[in-house]
């Protein structure tokens, strides 16, 4: 059982995190299969140097209004933009590819 400082900082996180979806993520009518949860977690970690487990992300996105295409898959599929979210290229414009 988490301890209520646990709880916060999980709060916290969360909140770090739905203000990178927002400023780095672009909603789209078709769900991309190019991009999971695992993968984006990977990619927020990455530009801001803080680890966020793979749930952390899910709730994330969630209350960011992402619907994910399977709710109980281990790595949820979104609507999510790949040519219209900065999180999915460089600076320069070039594709950004995560392993």
């Amino acid at each position: 059982m988490p301890t209520d400082s646990e709880k916060i900082l999980e709060r916290i996180k969360i909140q770090f995190i739905k203000y990178w979806i927002d400023k780095n993520l672009v909603h789209q009518k078709n769900f991309n299969y190019s991009r999971t949860s695992y993968g984006m977690k990977h990619i927020f970690s990455s530009d801001t140097g803080v680890y966020v487990t793979n749930d952390e992300f899910k709730i994330a996105m969630r209350e960011m209004g992402y619907e994910a295409k399977d709710k109980k898959a281990l790595n949820h599929i979104y609507r999510v933009s790949e040519s219209k979210s900065k999180a999915f290229h460089y600076a320069d414009g070039s594709p950004r590819y995560e392993l």
